[in-house]
């Protein structure tokens, strides 16, 4: 698993969480 790929997961599903 690549650190960036999981930071940008994250960051999206973030993100989306606080879109709501």
């Amino acid at each position: 698993m690549n650190a960036p790929e999981s930071f940008t997961k994250v960051a999206e599903a973030s993100k989306a969480a606080l879109a709501k």
